[in-house]
């Protein structure tokens, strides 16, 4: 009972001197943020950057890109880079004229100049706004085609459920590791 008491005692007094003064845990590092960024150790070519830059290409871009990845990688992950790199600076200076145009709204002491500048500060977040909602359309025709042919497989494979479970009896009883391929099925496609 000793012991426990003494080990208690000594993680709270370790949790009190390790809190900071506002009660924060100061051992965990800050969340970052869920906006896109590419700074510091973030690299494009991780699996989730990678499918962020992706997305926010055109539908020809998209087709160049998976078409230049298939015949040269090297090419490819350069190209990614300055995509990223593109994109990030692009988003800096919107950031920066939106920050301006706000600046200048609430300095302002003329109404008209106040209305003149909401009104391009309105535009430039529409056409933000506009085009993540036309990338989300995007992204829902690209799933709504997936999802079709999964349907197309899950039929298909419904349609010859004897025939693949007698396949996988067979190939069980004679050994084989796994049940022949039945062709009703694409072996699955690299990811970049």
């Amino acid at each position: 009972m000793k012991h426990i008491f003494a080990f208690f005692a000594f993680a709270v007094t370790l949790s009190v001197l390790h809190a900071a003064p506002d009660g924060k845990d100061v051992r965990r590092p800050p969340r970052p943020p869920r906006h896109f960024q590419f700074a510091g150790n973030q690299k494009p070519d991780s699996h989730q950057n990678f499918w962020r830059i992706f997305s926010r290409l055109t539908p020809a871009e998209q087709k160049e890109m998976m078409n230049l990845q298939r015949t040269d990688p090297e090419k490819f992950r350069a190209a990614i880079h300055r995509k990223a790199e593109q994109i990030q600076a692009e988003q800096q200076l919107k950031r920066q004229k939106i920050n301006e145009l706000a600046g200048k709204i609430r300095n302002s002491k003329d109404e008209k100049e106040k209305s003149e500048l909401r009104k391009e500060l309105h535009s430039i977040l529409k056409a933000g706004f506009d085009a993540r909602l036309a990338q989300m359309r995007r992204n829902i025709d690209v799933n709504k085609k997936r999802i079709k042919r999964m349907e197309a497989e899950l039929k298909k494979r419904e349609d010859n459920a004897e025939a693949i479970i007698n396949a996988s009896v067979d190939a069980v009883i004679s050994g084989q590791k796994r049940p022949p391929h039945h062709g009703d099925r694409k072996p699955p496609r690299p990811r970049p």
